[in-house]
């Protein structure tokens, strides 16, 4: 027992420290900027850690008794040497084998001198947090946060600091501001379950002070930052985070920070709508790639057994996967219009982070939309509409709630918010036609990015409803920037004959720009069809072009014309000449198609 005194009174020389550095910190103004994440600096060793990592290393032979005998002699007299909490947490940090639980002689030893330091640790820090001392309870609160998941554990896959969230999350009750506010920081990294920690700190996010408040909302966005990096590796030592931990932490997370979405303070509400992103990104990087059509059985004829079994199987798959999803996209969606309303919130932060929330509730939407595409039909026929999942209409309906706030966002001024609610309102399609007004405007916006945006939303829309954009698209042919230009050409393409009115435009834009602008022009030319007759000369002209892709563009764009190309017949019959095979035989067969219908 003696060491566990001596572990005891140097704790107690800690929390004076501690509660000092806190105090600083929770005072500074960089405060509310910091890393939600745990440290992640090297620790400095010492001799009895260093002489503990040396013992680790000697092999042993699991039949031998005498080498156990030596192993245990050894490792006990190392631990036993190992004096306060800082000691006993760089052991634990220490390289026990990756297999604690293996039924093994020596992995036995190892696991029982493992579990002896975890108790010492676990028991001076949960005496710290239930010492009634604020000093105490604040630096045992502290370490564990800087601590965060790093820690093993031989019993909880959590971890072993997260065996320490039942005392955290009592912590929060209390009266004791400093107390409950690191309290929950800790809570956050420790990655406890969530089924604890979440209503936990949504309890804090409803009764707390400002500061308390603000303490909460952070904790939320750790919890899910920490499993994140844990399903990646990256942030524990042999403490792992599955797909179904991130959906769990997520979904959680989500119903708990709603709390915070109307909080009276502006740095709640930005924490809380920053949890809701990073669940909402969380779930995007979960949804699996659907397969391209190549790997899967051809639709539109008769199946066989096999392969309608190959389906299916990739339809059970895909539907699985989904249901697992289902919660988390649900409790997105319900917190949807709350989101919305943000996008008018006074603070220019919180409306940046509310508009990315809803985009990434987009890009979700969409990647759950691709999937269920991705499902070939098993019968021979037409194919009939596949109903969206439930995890998929949940977030479009959402989505299609928070449209008319999206819009008025695309005229805010904060470029940042504007460029993250036209991402969203892109992720909607054609269901994006109310939007069209503002997104014409958006077509004029100073950030190319919001521009370049705007016109690929237009593109995914009705052209019935989008020909109202089509002078403007005209004019953006002209755009300083490549990628606007193109994302112009293509929604022009899109439009077809509806595109009329960009003749004259898209015909000067034949000869101006790189190959690739000037292919994309031509072929909006070549789908708007005799309308585009005005710009035969221009196609005819094109012929010319030193790039032998733009040449074949504009002989097969004249080829389609018809009788109405037949001043350009001059061109084509140089264009039989062209070094260039795929010239020559675009120009041939445009002599045909032009003299034929004559």
């Amino acid at each position: 027992m003696r060491h566990i005194e001596q572990d005891r009174q140097i704790f107690a020389y800690l929390p004076a420290l501690l509660a000092a550095v806190t105090a600083f910190l929770l005072s500074s103004p960089a405060a509310a900027q910091r890393d939600y994440r745990p440290s992640s600096e090297e620790e400095r060793s010492t001799p009895a850690v260093d002489a503990l990592k040396d013992a680790l290393r000697i092999p042993v032979d699991s039949s031998n008794k005498e080498e156990l005998e030596f192993r245990q002699r050894t490792l006990q007299e190392r631990v036993n040497a190992l004096q306060g909490l800082r000691e006993l947490y760089l052991a634990l940090l220490q390289e026990w084998g990756d297999e604690l639980d293996r039924d093994d002689p020596a992995v036995a030893i190892d696991r029982a001198i493992h579990e002896q330091v975890a108790n010492r640790f676990v028991g001076i820090i949960r005496d710290g947090l239930k010492s009634g001392n604020p000093d105490q309870q604040l630096a045992a609160a502290n370490f564990l946060a800087e601590a965060g998941a790093k820690i093993r554990s031989t019993i909880n896959p959590r971890g072993l600091t997260s065996n320490l969230a039942p005392d955290l999350a009592a912590l929060l009750k209390e009266r004791k501001p400093a107390v409950a506010e690191s309290a929950a920081r800790a809570l956050g990294r420790i990655n406890p379950n969530p089924q604890l920690a979440a209503p936990a700190l949504q309890g804090l996010l409803k009764t707390g002070s400002v500061s308390e408040k603000r303490a909460a909302a952070d904790a939320l966005v750790s919890l899910i930052q920490v499993v994140e990096l844990l399903s990646k590796d990256k942030g524990g030592r042999g403490v792992r985070a599955s797909s179904q931990d991130i959906l769990g932490n997520s979904q959680r997370v989500v119903t708990a920070a709603g709390t915070g979405l109307k909080d009276a303070d502006p740095v709640v509400r930005r924490s809380s709508a920053l949890a809701m992103q990073r669940a909402g990104a969380s779930l995007v990087e979960l949804i699996s790639t659907p397969r391209s059509a190549s790997t899967l059985p051809p639709a539109g004829r008769k199946l066989s057994d096999i392969e309608k079994k190959e389906i299916q199987d990739y339809q059970a798959e895909i539907q699985r996967e989904q249901a697992d999803e289902a919660s988390l996209a649900q409790a997105l969606g319900e917190q949807g219009p709350a989101l919305a309303s943000l996008l008018k919130d006074p603070q220019p932060e919180t409306r940046v982070v509310a508009a990315r929330a809803l985009a990434e509730l987009g890009n979700a939407q969409t990647r759950l939309a691709r999937q269920t595409e991705s499902i070939p039909p098993v019968e021979p026929g037409p194919p009939s509409p596949v109903p969206p999942s439930n995890a998929e209409a949940s977030l479009r309906n959402a989505l299609k709630a928070a449209l008319p706030s999206l819009k008025e966002a695309l005229s805010d001024p904060d470029v940042r918010v504007r460029l993250a609610a036209v991402t969203a309102v892109e992720m909607l399609d054609r269901d994006a036609a109310v939007a069209v007004d503002a997104l014409v405007k958006a077509l004029k916006d100073r950030d190319i990015f919001v521009r370049w945006a705007a016109a690929r939303t237009l593109g995914n829309i009705d052209p019935a409803v989008g020909k109202v954009a089509v002078p403007p698209l005209a004019k953006l042919l002209f755009d300083p920037d490549l990628d606007p230009r193109l994302a112009a050409a293509s929604t022009l393409e899109h439009y077809g004959n509806l595109a009329g009115d960009a003749v004259p435009d898209l015909s000067r834009a034949v000869g101006v720009g790189d190959a690739e602008i000037r292919i994309a022009v031509i072929r909006a030319l070549e789908s708007i069809g005799p309308e585009s007759k005005a710009a035969v000369s221009a196609l005819a002209k094109a012929l010319d072009n030193p790039d032998d892709r733009v040449r074949q563009a504009a002989a097969e764009a004249l080829g389609r014309l018809g009788p109405l190309a037949q001043t350009a017949l001059p061109s084509l019959r140089k264009a039989l000449d062209d070094p260039s095979g795929n010239v020559r035989k675009a120009a041939g067969a445009a002599l045909i198609d032009v003299t034929r219908r004559q």
